[in-house]
């Protein structure tokens, strides 16, 4: 992914984390046409430079639209603050000579996290070795069914967050952080690391779909992910 696209797909994927089940179910992320009536306020999710824009006729538009109308207001609002507010930049202080020479650069450490709804997998990669550490979901999450049978009813919110806490003391450090996975888990822990963990937001550097990996060869494509991010610095 290069630098001129890297930036765009986080925030959209910021974005599409700050919408409720429910919203996301009313919103469709892939190529479609919406009807919008004059004036009415959507986003090109595969335009987000463009800010929010009006429809300029009672007309059908084609692309990734995200309409107004489909989110609750005060998320719209929140949508609007993330794409207005612009980042606060870094202030560091130089290292001296002989400090700089030992410490690691933000990318010498870097995090893989493959999730799903039953458990987590973070792996810490460094320039010579791996490791793997695995965060099992709440067992009302992998178990517990609807009294009608249900079999993808939720956990309890407060279940869910003790997962996403516990898989977000093991991301000290420097270093930048990939979230991986095939369903929706990983957007929800990218909704939790913004509502939460705004610094740890901040080092994702990119949000992917990839289906069950075994450990090898998630630290293949890892490896590979940040390999490429490394050449953009």
């Amino acid at each position: 992914m290069s630098t001129e696209t890297q930036a765009p797909f986080i925030l959209r994927e910021k974005i599409i984390a700050m919408l409720s089940d429910n919203e996301n179910a009313k919103v469709s992320t892939a190529e479609t046409s919406v009807r919008l009536a004059v004036a009415e306020e959507y986003l090109d999710l595969e335009k987000l430079e463009k800010g929010i824009l009006k429809a300029d006729s009672d007309r059908t538009v084609m692309g990734r639209v995200l309409p107004r109308k489909s989110v609750h207001e005060k998320t719209w609002t929140n949508i609007v603050a993330l794409l207005t507010t612009p980042e606060k930049p870094t202030i560091t202080v130089a290292p001296t000579a002989k400090a700089a020479e030992a410490q690691p650069t933000p990318l010498d450490v870097r995090r893989a996290i493959w999730i799903d709804h039953k458990e987590a997998r973070v792996f810490t990669l460094r320039a010579e070795s791996a490791a793997e550490e695995t965060f099992t979901a709440p067992e009302e999450k992998m178990h517990h069914k609807h009294p009608h049978g249900d079999k993808n009813a939720k956990a309890h919110p407060d279940d869910e967050k003790r997962f996403f806490h516990e898989i977000v003391k093991s991301l000290t450090g420097l270093g930048g952080i990939l979230v991986v996975g095939p369903s929706t888990a990983k957007l929800e822990f990218l909704r939790y690391l913004h509502a939460h963990e705004a610094g740890l937001e901040k080092q994702i550097v990119g949000v992917e779909t990839v289906d069950h990996p075994t450990d090898g060869q998630m630290i293949a494509y890892a490896n590979k992910y940040f390999g490429a991010v490394k050449q953009k610095h």
